[in-house]
């Protein structure tokens, strides 16, 4: 289960605690922080411990803004067991938004570059290697997907208003629950 800082609301979730409280000694693992640079460098810090402690598989992918003039980013990039390193132009990319319920689209453009850092012992690059097709395929994954909604008639031109004229057409052609007639109250 991925970690945590808050397990008593993230626990039913899956969540197994605070990422500082999480020693795994094998398997590949993603993390985007809190985009806190203090929080950053610590995480950093956490993960090189425990690459180096281990010789079985260890591998995280490390997702953070590409704020290159904090300790966070200096601790990621300074990392022996960086294998690979990915920047993705704000322009490039988006993310599904969290406040979706909140918008009038489901994503949205990032606000800033994205860095991707690969930190992996040896035997984690040996098993999941950070080529570049798979680069590519993350790449691709990470795309703008503006275009798509705006395809599918939403976006920001039409958003929930269209998404909700949308379901009730789709609504009118199926069956309708029949009324039950009312008895009218008796005339005095």
């Amino acid at each position: 289960p991925p970690p945590s800082f808050h397990k008593d609301t993230d626990g039913p979730f899956g969540s197994c605690g605070s990422f500082f409280n999480f020693y795994p000694t094998v398997g590949s693992f993603q993390a985007n922080p809190p985009f806190v640079p203090e929080l950053i460098m610590a995480m950093a810090k956490h993960m090189d411990t425990l690459l180096e402690a281990t010789d079985r598989p260890l591998s995280f992918v490390v997702i953070v803004p590409a704020w290159n003039d904090t300790r966070g980013h200096a601790a990621l990039q300074a990392s022996t067991q960086l294998r690979r390193y990915e920047l993705l132009a704000q322009e490039d990319h988006g993310y599904c938004e969290g406040k979706q319920s909140l918008r009038r689209t489901r994503y949205r453009i990032a606000s800033f570059d994205t860095s991707i850092f690969f930190l992996q012992n040896l035997a984690g690059a040996a098993k999941w290697p950070a080529t570049d097709a798979a680069c590519s395929d993350l790449r691709a994954a990470f795309s703008p997907k503006q275009a798509i909604e705006a395809a599918a008639g939403l976006g920001l031109v039409r958003g929930m208003e269209a998404g909700r004229a949308e379901a009730e057409a789709a609504d009118e052609g199926a069956p309708k629950p029949k009324k039950k007639k009312r008895k009218k109250p008796p005339s005095n």
